[in-house]
Order: C-alpha cells, then structure tokens, then sequence
C-alpha cells in the first residue's frame, strides 16, 4: 500500500498552520508545516523523498510564496503547487492554482485533490516512495 500524499505547508501565521494539518490530516494526507520560505527550503534538504505537493501562502517574508515555489520547482521539478492568499493577485501571473483565503476545510481538500489529481507526474518513481 502506497503511503498516503505528503504535503508541506507554508504559511507565516501559526493558526492557519493549524487549520491546514487538521484539515489535511483528517483528509488522509500526511503534513509537514514550515513557518517560513526559508524554513521550508530546510525541510526539504533534508527529505529522503519529495513532496507530493507544496501548498504555500502567497505573502511572506524575505521570501514569498511565488518566489518559494520557483525554488522548489527548481530543486524538485515536477513537484505540485498550491498557492492561498488572502488578498487578491492577478491569478493569471501565479505559478499555481490558488485557493483564497478564509476558506473552509472541505475547500481546502477539494483544492488541494485537485491539484494533485492535475500535477503531472514528472518525479522519478524512486522519489515518490
């Protein structure tokens, strides 16, 4: 049995970081949470597997979401986005789908499903195990 899809979330507010692992969580998914750009880069240094999806805050800081999401496509390409906010961007410039925050859990799940169900599968097999 495949073991259930890895998502690191990013996000600067420790309440919404809550929200989003319970949320995941109960859905099946297992959660890394990092509350920085900065920390994530070192979470992911220091995986033995990739992420089956990055689902980041769009506003941080040094680093914000998109730039986040370029870097890791770069050590990691292939790997998934999922972009929240809760301000309004100009979603066409977004290097992922976004979903705006405050949502309700079930708006999450059903997000970042489908993200997942779309990310095409570019991970060497070894790295997803």
């Amino acid at each position: 049995m495949a073991p259930a899809p890895l998502v690191l979330v990013v996000d600067d507010e420790p309440l919404l970081l809550q929200v989003c692992t319970r949320a995941l969580e109960a859905g099946g998914y297992r959660v890394l949470t990092a509350d920085s750009a900065v920390a994530a880069l070192d979470i992911l240094s220091t995986l033995a597997t990739w992420p089956d999806l990055l689902l980041s805050d769009v506003r941080m800081v040094p680093i914000d979401g998109l730039s986040l999401v370029k870097l890791v496509r770069q050590a990691y390409p292939g790997v998934p986005a999922l972009l929240m906010s809760g301000y309004t961007p100009d979603v066409a410039s977004l290097p992922a789908p976004l979903v705006a925050k405050p949502f309700h859990p079930d708006v999450l799940l059903a997000a970042v499903h489908q993200a997942l169900r779309t990310a095409s599968p570019s991970q060497p097999e070894s790295a997803r195990q």
